[in-house]
């Protein structure tokens, strides 16, 4: 889509190199156009030009490009959401609001009382702040390009979506806190962490990836963050020890892991089937005189391979009667694959984010973390706060969700599903509820960037410095050794069934107190290196 795209319209054409996707696109040029050009007639637009300023205008306006021209079924499956403007966070370590609302470029921008306000026709030079929910940040049209500007190009301006602001907002680490930012690359959540804490304490920013950890250092160092901020380089997070002496003073953690990103407003999802495919009965290769080229047949090994190319050729063949309409199976297994690809992906993507939180759980000092997301997926978010909260550390530290009314999100309406709270053991239903209120949940829809989820626990003791690192990281090397048992080669019983039946059958002769078996023979320690595959844990199996 991608190549077509760049051959219809622009102006230098396909860019990427040759290869095989390339020449699959400039085998049909003529066709291409010719189908594109028909698309554009069909919808009264002239020319290409003015197809693309109704494209951009309707998008503007927040409704989808499908409502351009005549109705049809060409288009994404989804309409676009309603209008998100480019947000931008003023870097507070270098200037301020208002000395950047007195800059000669926002000078005459007028403050408007809504989101929408932005997108009023004609674009006019507006700005928006919510000043409770989102100080130091505000939006302006996604037309006002301030790339060039001075106060960007310094660092004193950030492009960065309001929903991602929330976690360092929700956090709120106080000036001299120690904190650490687990995974932290690009840095746009570590610099707004320096800004919150006034540049005074200590921020540790780990990333394990070193290409996008080069990029939090460049990101650190523009913002003027250097100061407060240290880059663990290539360093994972869940290397760290909790009870290290080196992190026994760290009270704040911010978690914002891989996820899925099914909130990011790049990511629609579209549907093959609402595109009009050309029709198979057009032949693909056509020699100069005009016969068909018969390709030259691919070796195959087995019969269902020889069946399938048999099946193609017979598709691609001209003479072949297409009145009846066809499903072909590989459209629509590439149409269901990326819902498929998903589900498939969540059960890691969440384990992966349960482990990271419940290692998070164990720092000694720890009182507040946040944990957050860019997807609307309920196992990524709801269910990982409830099984992190059921877990053996956060019962015996003590730690809990933040109640809607004491964190700094509790003006923003959107809130957790009860219903996906409902696995929270030993508690009553309103806990359940005060659970799913203190989760802060940001739709696609609302204007603030695209869709988020954050929520802080909270833990009201402090310190707990007799806690051992082998209590505390309890439920992580369960987590973990749940996954290293599907993995490790199973070598047999401890025991010798042969014997284990001897004894009981003299034990049931009444001869339990005589030595009725051979000496056992010591156990190889080295038959299960691994703890998790004996037979007194439970999570041992045949």
């Amino acid at each position: 889509m991608l190549l077509v795209h760049d051959f219809l319209l622009s102006k230098s054409g396909i860019a990427a190199s040759k290869g095989l996707l390339r020449d699959a696109v400039e085998r049909h040029k003529a066709r291409l156009s010719s189908e594109f050009t028909r698309s554009r007639l069909r919808r009264g637009y002239a020319s290409v030009g003015a197809l693309i300023t109704a494209i951009n205008e309707t998008i503007a306006a927040g409704t989808g490009a499908e409502s351009i021209g005549q109705t049809d079924t060409n288009g994404p499956s989804e309409k676009l959401e309603r209008q998100n403007p480019r947000w931008i966070r003023v870097n507070t370590i270098k200037t301020s609001l208002k000395d950047v609302l007195n800059n000669v470029y926002f000078k005459n921008f007028e403050c408007g009382n809504s989101i929408e306000d932005l997108f009023s026709t004609p674009v006019r030079r507006l700005y928006y702040q919510n000043p409770v929910l989102l100080p130091n940040i505000f939006a302006i049209h996604p037309s006002h390009n301030i790339t060039s500007n001075t106060l960007y190009t310094s660092g004193c301006l950030i492009l960065q979506s309001a929903a991602s602001c929330l976690p360092a907002l929700m956090l709120d680490p106080p000036p001299g806190s120690s904190v650490i930012d687990a995974c932290a690359a690009p840095g746009n959540k570590t610099t707004h962490l320096a800004s919150v804490m006034k540049n005074k304490g200590h921020i540790t920013a780990t990333e394990r990836d070193i290409r996008r950890a080069d990029v939090l250092e460049m990101m650190v160092a523009k913002a003027g963050a250097d100061k407060s901020v240290t880059c663990l380089k290539a360093v994972d997070f869940m290397t760290l020890d909790p009870n290290d002496a080196q992190w026994s003073e760290v009270d704040h953690l911010l978690l914002d892991p891989s996820c899925s990103g099914s909130g990011i407003l790049g990511r629609v999802e579209w549907s093959l089937s609402s595109f009009s495919l050309p029709s198979s009965n057009v032949p693909l290769e056509v020699s100069n005189t005009g016969k068909h080229v018969r390709k030259r047949k691919r070796k195959f090994s087995t019969k269902e391979d020889k069946k399938d190319v048999d099946e193609e050729e017979k598709e691609m063949n001209p003479t072949v009667d297409t009145s009846a309409e066809e499903t072909i199976p590989e459209l629509q297994e590439e149409e269901n694959k990326p819902e498929e690809e998903t589900k498939d992906r969540l059960p890691s993507l969440t384990k992966f984010q349960l482990l990271i939180l419940l290692h998070a759980l164990a720092f000694s000092a720890a009182k507040r973390i946040t944990y957050s997301t860019c997807s609307l997926h309920a196992e990524e978010n709801e269910h990982v706060v409830v099984r992190a909260l059921n877990s053996t550390v956060a019962k015996k530290r003590g730690w809990k969700v933040e109640s809607r009314g004491d964190n700094k999100l509790k003006t923003w309406d959107g809130r957790g599903l009860p219903a996906e709270c409902a696995q929270l053991e030993g508690v009553d239903d309103d806990e359940r509820q005060r659970v799913a209120e203190g989760c802060v949940r940001v739709g696609r829809g609302d204007g603030l960037g695209g869709g988020f989820f954050v929520v802080c626990f909270v833990r009201d003791n402090g310190r707990d410095p007799t806690s051992r690192a082998s209590e505390s990281t309890q439920d992580v090397t369960q987590e973990k050794g749940k996954e290293e048992v599907d993995e490790e080669e199973w070598t047999g019983f401890d025991e010798d069934p042969q014997e284990v039946s001897s004894e009981k059958a003299a034990q049931s002769n009444g001869e339990s107190n005589k030595k009725t078996m051979v000496e056992k023979p010591k156990k190889d320690k080295t038959i299960h290196p691994k703890k998790s595959l004996q037979k007194g844990n439970k999570s041992w199996r045949k």
